[in-house]
């Protein structure tokens, strides 16, 4: 099996007797085991009268099996031990999938196979599931996403099962007469097949070991039952191409897709055309279409590629983003989309073309960071349905073979006839309105004026060009000699207002490095407005960067640049044999950028769009970002910042972007692949260009909102969605390790009970769950539900008792449980990291926090060896009660739960800013 010379596992394919596929993989470094499973049934096999049975399937399977016939024993076991799990439902496919301890692998395998070989159908559990299929499609009504995906569905072949609803909901899993268990348990006969099923077991165990685990545990699935599918009808008909769609969002949009349906040669995993084709009308660097159409003020945003896909049909997508001068003149962007295609077919078509884009891809397979156990076996699983054994992990990466005639096919395939041309902006006309989503749209044919506007001949002496020589891409990748033995970063310079950190691993020792570069200035945070400027200037500096450094990007060396509360901050990512030169590039334009009045603008009107957006966003995720408002106050509300942003003009931007530099703080990590002397050289001439034209400064201490002494305070919002949600968040006054420990093995003792009991069992809601959230190093325990069946009060009722009760839990669990529990949260906090990008992360996190000796986590792991079950218990009953804890509570309610009446009893306040000018403060401190 051919892999990167990066990737130290071994892999062993096998078939057992009864079909099944299965791919084992022995990793000896890792700290995880998992699994995953992936059956050739999704949507697509639902009844005629049952839509929603594939997904009411994968849902029962975890709910007791004859082994373990208790509903939720399997999650909570895997939690135990460590571990995730979770499924997905697709078109044609189902996954399943978990990782926890390798000590507990062969426990939970056996757990995780009776899903395939004896499970239950719980009759207690179909309609509490049911419940759960509504709740999920509730949460997606007025999801755009969801919504378009809908318009999609009903504009294509109705014979096509892909045009038919699929999440499934009451009224389509309806239960009359009890006959729902019988039927979802024929489909699981009729449908689960070995033969249809890949599976893929990694653990650092043996090959043999794994091997004998395979056979013993999965030769039981069924086989021979499942019959052959019938041959899928055409997706598209003729009346479903050289159409116009208008679809009607709920949030403010410009969007407008170009779809042409690919042939079947397009999809060659070898030749891979549609990644070329991606490459060369994607493409954003100087004298590109893109940078044309965006400084002609049409677009914001042009992507190509994507779409969906299937057995027998494959999209090809171009997606842009318009202003408001674009929308009235998108047929003639379109049009210059298709001029573009001719200058392809003209000059694209070009072996080095292909070789440039061939050699990329394989130096990304061969210096790809390994992803973590549990995405390597989804991954892989889902691979084995798509690749011949050899490329199992190659086969994302092959382009192999340069065959220009189905480059050409593909090419031929972007016309006007086979376009669908789907246009999504809030007044649009419509005509019907979509089922299941309630999306308004309509449908109508091209116009005589766009098809003589699109059929001319093509202008191809336009003055684009296709991309050049990359000239970022390197031909020699080899990893430099080490300086360091210690992977922790090492304080290399320390001056009045910088410091520079430098580390190397000896772990991912390959030619790639991340540099990450924290700027902080007091202007920032001298006033609010002046955050909302810097977010502002920084969305401004990213949009005159994307030409420059497109072709960086390319050839794996990405960047991100973000405002935070006192600052801005960069990282640099990948190969550091030119990272210097796109360093320099962003540098160059940091100190002297060229914003223009007409960009600022319109990328002025995309952040205030995107504000009010956010209010259409599912309830939970609202509280989410509420919390951190109302806690960390240098953040500002939505609303405050859409205020200060529509308040700002050019000029203030342009002045800022001067001043804010005129006193200033470095910090700077480099770790990777870089040697001490470019580390202290890279400081010296930050410090000379930086200090050259502003002062060094100290930066000072942050503070985050202290709930102490407060008891209950309630926080509501403005709630459109039919759902009600309630986050209910404790907050630490120390940041010590001790307290850090606490909290983390409390949540790790109450996540999966919780969700059992009030999502499987309760059926509460879809999103129901525990968390550690730390916000500024100081811990903190959240409780969250969103309920299309509950009011906030309710809710916050059903949480109380759950914390009420838990003690009596937690006085049952068994000594072998609570160790187990214990030690599995150690190996969490241990685990080593998967790749470069997560250590370097780590450690520059630490820095953040002020943790420079690295040691917190093993500071953690000392104080949670000594927490004994009674520290616990105390601290759920004196500091999680109901009555008298210090705690926030934040609700929304749902427009369904309007008519329910809600007794407020706790501390109210008018605003944000009223909260945290009454409440106490900590310190966020951090070492000089």
């Amino acid at each position: 099996m051919l892999k990167s010379p990066q990737d130290h596992r071994q892999y062993q394919p096998l078939t057992l007797p009864n079909g099944l596929r299965v791919l084992l993989v022995a990793d000896h470094k890792s700290e995880q085991a998992a699994a995953a499973m992936t059956v050739n049934v999704g949507q697509f096999d639902d009844p005629d009268d049952r839509p929603g049975m594939a997904h009411f399937l994968e849902h029962m399977l975890f709910l007791g099996t004859e082994g373990y016939p208790v509903a939720g024993e399997y999650g909570e076991f895997i939690q135990r031990h460590g571990g995730n799990h979770n499924a997905w439902t697709g078109t044609e496919q189902t996954g399943f999938f978990f990782d926890c301890r390798p000590e507990a692998y062969e426990q939970a395998l056996d757990r995780f196979s009776q899903f395939f070989t004896c499970p239950t159908f719980n009759s207690e559990c179909v309609d509490k599931e049911r419940q759960a299929i509504e709740s999920e499609y509730q949460m997606k009504v007025n999801d755009d996403t969801r919504r378009i995906y809908q318009v999609h569905k009903e504009t294509v072949n109705p014979e096509h099962p892909f045009s038919r609803f699929s999440v499934g909901n009451l009224s389509t899993l309806h239960n009359e007469a009890d006959s729902l268990r019988d039927e979802v348990m024929a489909f699981y006969r009729q449908q689960y097949d070995a033969r249809r099923m890949t599976l893929v077991l990694l653990a650092p165990q043996s090959l043999e070991q794994l091997e004998q685990w395979a056979r013993q545990l999965f030769t039981s699935v069924q086989s021979g039952n499942a019959k052959d599918r019938p041959v899928l009808a055409p997706l598209y008909l003729p009346e479903n191409l050289g159409i116009q769609i208008d679809v009607v969002p709920i949030r403010n949009m410009r969007r407008v897709l170009l779809t042409f349906p690919m042939p079947e040669s397009a999809r060659c995993y070898l030749t891979k055309p549609i990644a070329l084709l991606s490459h060369l009308i994607g493409y954003e660097g100087p004298n590109s279409l893109y940078a044309d159409l965006k400084h002609q003020g049409l677009i914001n945003t042009l992507s190509a590629g994507g779409g969906i896909r299937g057995s027998n049909y494959h999209d090809f997508n171009i997606s842009l983003n318009l202003t408001e001068k674009g929308w009235d003149n998108q047929d003639h962007i379109v049009r210059a989309i298709f001029d573009l295609v001719e200058l392809i077919k003209l000059q694209g078509i070009e072996e080095w073309r292909y070789q440039e884009k061939q050699n990329l891809m394989q130096q990304a397979f061969e210096f790809s960071e390994q992803p973590g156990a549990l995405d390597t076996v989804s991954h892989l699983a889902q691979n084995m349905h798509k690749y011949p054994a050899e490329h199992y992990v190659f086969g994302d990466y092959a382009m192999t073979d340069f065959e220009p005639e189905i480059i050409q096919q593909a090419l031929n395939a972007i016309s006007p006839a086979n376009m669908r041309l789907t246009r999504v902006h809030p007044d649009n006309d419509s005509e019907q309105v979509a089922d299941w989503y309630h999306t308004p749209y309509r449908v109508r044919p091209f116009n005589a004026d766009q098809r003589k506007l699109w059929l001319q001949p093509a202008m191809v002496d336009v003055e684009w060009q296709l991309p050049p020589n990359n000239p970022f891409i390197q031909t020699k990748l080899k990893p430099r000699r080490q300086d360091r033995e210690k992977s922790q970063p090492k304080l290399l310079v320390k001056l009045d207002g910088l410091k520079m950190w430098h580390g190397q691993s000896k772990r991912f020792h390959q030619p790639k490095g991340h540099l990450y570069i924290a700027s902080d200035s007091p202007m920032v945070d001298a006033e609010p407005r002046h955050r909302a400027w810097t977010k502002l200037y920084v969305d401004m500096l990213y949009d005159e960067l994307s030409e420059i450094t497109y072709q960086a990007e390319i050839a794996g060396i990405g960047y991100e640049l973000f405002a935070h509360s006192t600052g801005v901050s960069l990282h640099l990512g990948g190969f550091t044999g030119r990272q210097s030169f796109l360093l320099e590039l962003i540098f160059e334009r940091f100190r002297q950028p060229e914003l223009s009045e007409q960009r600022f603008e319109e990328i002025r009107y995309q952040l205030l769009r995107n504000i009010k957006n956010q209010a259409n966003s599912g309830p939970l995720n609202r509280l989410f970002a509420a919390l951190s408002n109302l806690i960390q106050p240098a953040s500002l509300t939505p609303d405050l910042m859409a205020q200060h942003i529509a308040d700002t003009e050019y000029e203030d931007i342009v002045e800022f972007a001067v001043q804010w530099r005129k006193k200033i703080a470095l910090e700077i990590l480099a770790y990777g692949d870089y040697t001490e002397w470019e580390a202290r050289s890279l400081a010296g001439q930050m410090a000379s260009r930086v200090f050259q034209e502003g002062e060094p400064y100290d930066i000072p201490e942050k503070q985050i909102i202290s709930l102490e002494g407060m008891g209950q305070v309630d926080y509501q919002i403005d709630n459109q969605h039919q759902d009600s949600a309630v986050v209910v968040y404790y907050q630490s006054a120390f940041a010590t390790p001790y307290r850090m420990a606490l909290f983390a093995l409390t949540n790790q003792l109450m996540s999966a009970t919780f969700f059992n009991e009030l999502r499987t069992r309760q059926q509460l809601g879809y999103s129901v769950g525990t968390g550690y959230m730390p916000l500024s190093s100081f811990p903190g325990l959240l409780f969250y539900v969103q309920s299309n069946v509950a009011s906030p009060s309710t809710i916050l009722a059903v949480i109380d008792d759950f914390i009420q009760q838990f003690p009596l839990v937690l006085l049952e669990l068994s000594e072998q449980s609570w160790q187990q529990t214990k030690a599995s949260l150690m190996a969490q906090i241990m685990d080593k990291d998967g790749s470069l990008q997560e250590k370097s992360k780590r450690f520059w996190v630490s820095i953040s926090n002020g943790d420079i000796e690295f040691n917190q986590r093993e500071r953690i792991l000392a104080e949670l060896q000594r927490i004994e079950r009674t520290d616990v218990l105390k601290f759920i009953v004196e500091q999680l009660k109901a009555s008298g804890s210090d705690r926030l509570v934040l609700h929304a309610l749902g427009q369904s739960h309007r008519h329910l009446e809600q007794q407020e009893e706790s501390v109210q306040f008018e605003s944000i800013d009223e909260f945290q000018t009454n409440a106490k403060k900590l310190r966020v401190t951090r070492p000089t």
